[in-house]
């Protein structure tokens, strides 16, 4: 009488062959990952398309006889601000989300002076802030950009430990309204 064949061996082997497979799968989902990323970057570095595209998508919608929409619009202006004019936005950020946007003609003097007002754990850093802007915007001085940005940063953390605040105090008041 013969012996049967061993087939523990070929599910074994058919197995370790579905697991390499399965690594091998892995290993080149992230290696695409990363070279899109890297792609990406480079692309974006390279050709200035954070600059590029809406200016593009504008014309597009110009060539098609449609006007732009708002969204648009803003997005190319904030292409064409300088870089500490887009870390001063913080300040107007962090009003809106307090519940006390600025109009247009209010100076960034004011401005400031409103969020000290809305959040005063944060007027040394509103303050760095607002020199930094006033010293690059009007000044033959450049202001420091990291100082800003680091300022910048904590405003808005601050801003968002006051909304969360705020927020749990609503749920609060609600739930209790509720029994």
């Amino acid at each position: 009488l013969e012996e049967p064949p061993d087939l523990s061996n070929q599910s074994n082997s058919g197995a370790s062959k579905a697991a390499q497979m399965e690594l091998y799968r892995t290993i080149l989902f992230y290696t695409l990952l990363v070279l899109t990323v890297g792609l990406g970057f480079f692309m974006t570095r390279r050709y200035a398309l954070e600059e590029r595209i809406p200016v593009y998508l504008a014309s597009r919608y110009t060539k098609s006889g449609n006007t732009p929409p708002r969204w648009l619009n803003r997005w190319i202006r904030w292409t064409t601000l300088a870089s500490i004019e887009r870390t001063f936005q913080v300040i107007n950020i962090s009003l809106y989300w307090l519940g006390r946007p600025q109009p247009r003609h209010v100076t960034s003097q004011e401005r400031a002076q409103a969020l000290i007002e809305r959040l005063p754990s944060a007027e040394t850093q509103i303050q760095t802030l607002l020199q930094e802007y006033q010293s690059t915007i009007y000044t033959p001085r450049a202001g420091n950009l990291t100082t800003a940005r680091k300022a910048a940063s904590l405003i808005l953390l601050k801003t968002w430990q006051i909304r969360v605040k705020e927020a749990l105090q609503s749920l609060d008041y609600r739930y209790n309204q509720l029994r």
